[in-house]
């Protein structure tokens, strides 16, 4: 039987030691060519203990094509990291009770468990060969970076802390750790060893590294001992040397993540945290911080950004884009739709949501099948009144590559 639901809250405040709730890191960076990008989209909490609900969504750097890949609205799927290849998606989800550690294959977008244990697990980053996957574990004792690998099923146990980051040769892990009046970012051995203290900052909560493609810098998050009243990006060298601001703005930068090929980066944010937490969204900029350009914003809470590397999910693929029409009629909705190229017999997935409690709840879905146009429609029993939505997504094949879309209206 399925057990209550853990607020994230509860989870997140313990990694950061009672004091704030902080978003997760994006995972290591690949590097490569610029492919799309893959984040968590929450569901803001309006207490501490509500629960928090999640999908795994996918769109291209622009933010078009945008994906729900999870499609679990009564679960929690949170946390993804991209392998190296950029086919298989690791996520922490809630679904068997509490959070554990999954992996999806984008080509089919089929879901496998990790081993599971009745602990907590979550923050995970594939090794850049893909054999292994680092991750935080919480107990009673707090949060553990493991490696599990994932051919064998062995782990092995780091350093207390969370956040796990996977240098670009392997040799390395940048994560975070307790720190004097704070948190630091750490470097250690990936086999196991001493840390070193990277960020060593007193009375400052530093969080979310990410090593630059090239192994040569990280970037990181800090509230610079504001007490998260503004949390700024910082880049500094691997060895610890020369850090510089990167991001100069009210609210909060968090979350950094470099692209492929380590001469932009994406990240989270959210420019009034404290009177509106569901303003979060996804943003790409130039590595200085300048020519700040939006990806995704919703009425949730956009999270944990990661920038795939080109041909994952689907190699050298024609892009695609699914465009949909709501027709309100008295007792009915109608949607038609194409994609575009025009592709005969995709299988669409329409679904039909209508919020309650701030949140849209599926309420119907349907799979129409295209014609030789690429045309699709599909209809639903009205609700109304309220706000309704209604989503269309084409997963893709070996010769086109997966996309979405969704539309917004008035029951």
């Amino acid at each position: 039987m399925k057990r209550a639901r853990r607020s994230i809250t509860a989870i997140s405040i313990a990694a950061l030691m009672g004091s704030v709730l902080v978003a997760a890191p994006a995972g290591a960076t690949f590097p490569g060519q610029e492919g799309n990008i893959v984040w968590a989209s929450n569901t803001e909490q309006t207490g501490p203990s509500d629960p928090v609900y999640g999908d795994i969504f996918l769109s291209s750097p622009d933010g078009t094509g945008v994906v729900n890949l999870t499609q679990t609205p009564n679960d929690s799927d949170m946390w993804p990291a991209i392998s190296p290849d950029g086919n298989t998606v690791a996520f922490s989800s809630d679904r068997n009770g509490n959070m554990d550690l999954f992996l999806m294959d984008l080509e089919t977008l089929s879901v496998s468990p990790l081993p599971a244990t009745d602990a907590d697990e979550g923050w995970s980053a594939f090794s850049p060969d893909g054999s292994e996957l680092a991750y935080a574990e919480i107990s009673a004792l707090g949060w553990t970076i493991k490696v599990l690998d994932l051919a064998s099923g062995t782990k092995r146990t780091l350093e207390a802390g969370w956040h796990p980051n996977w240098s670009p040769d392997g040799s390395e892990i940048a994560y975070v750790g307790p720190g004097d009046g704070g948190n630091e970012v750490y470097v250690v051995d990936s086999q196991g060893g001493t840390p070193d203290n990277l960020t060593d900052s007193p009375n400052v909560y530093e969080f979310a590294p990410d090593w630059s493609p090239d192994g040569g810098s990280i970037i990181y998050s800090s509230d610079e001992g504001t007490m998260f009243e503004d949390v700024n990006l910082w880049i500094v060298d691997a060895g610890g040397v020369s850090a510089e601001r990167v991001t100069d703005l009210a609210g909060w930068e968090s979350e950094p993540g470099f692209s492929p090929e380590g001469d932009r980066i994406v990240f989270t944010r959210s420019p009034d945290p404290f009177n509106n937490p569901g303003g979060q969204s996804i943003v790409i900029a130039n590595l200085d911080g300048s020519n700040l350009t939006p990806v995704y914003d919703s009425e949730s809470i956009e999270d944990h950004p990661q920038w795939q590397v080109q041909g994952g999910g689907g190699g050298d693929k024609t892009q695609t884009a699914v465009y949909a029409a709501v027709k309100k009629k008295p007792t009915k909705v109608k949607v038609i739709g194409y994609i575009e190229p025009a592709i005969t017999g995709a299988e669409v997935k329409v679904t039909y949501y209508k919020k309650k409690d701030g949140v849209f709840k599926p309420l119907q879905t349907k799979e129409p099948v295209t014609d030789s146009a690429g045309t699709f429609a599909a209809a639903f029993k009205r609700k109304k009144p309220g706000k309704c939505m209604v989503t269309a997504d084409y997963y893709g094949n070996d010769q086109y590559e997966a996309s979405g879309t969704e539309v917004r209206f008035k029951c």
